[in-house]
């Protein structure tokens, strides 16, 4: 058995490789160069205190309205959206009256 290779068929096979030597980069800032965004970026500690109190406040009207239930009860239907405790609350298990 016989290959008769081509001159022109094998040179069209070759590959040829470049390389591109430009360099792209992104400067990433240093926690200096941040330092006047601070309060922007991260919470202080008066953010937190209103926080805290925001949601004691929401707690304390929902028991308000809602007298017979507790506030562990309270944290899980205002603060755990899909908790069972919700389907339950609104099925009418909870309901007193």
């Amino acid at each position: 058995m016989f290959f008769l290779f081509d001159d022109e068929c094998y040179s069209k096979k070759r590959k040829k490789v470049t390389f591109n030597y430009e360099v792209y980069c992104i400067l990433i800032p240093t926690r200096m160069e941040l330092s006047f965004i601070k309060d922007d970026l991260w919470w202080c500690e008066s953010d937190y205190t209103t926080f805290f109190y925001s949601a004691r406040k929401e707690i304390n009207d929902y028991i308000i309205e809602n007298p017979f239930i507790n506030p562990k009860d309270v944290k899980k239907i205002l603060y755990q959206p899909n908790s069972i405790l919700e389907s339950n609350y609104y099925s009418g298990m909870y309901l007193f009256g």
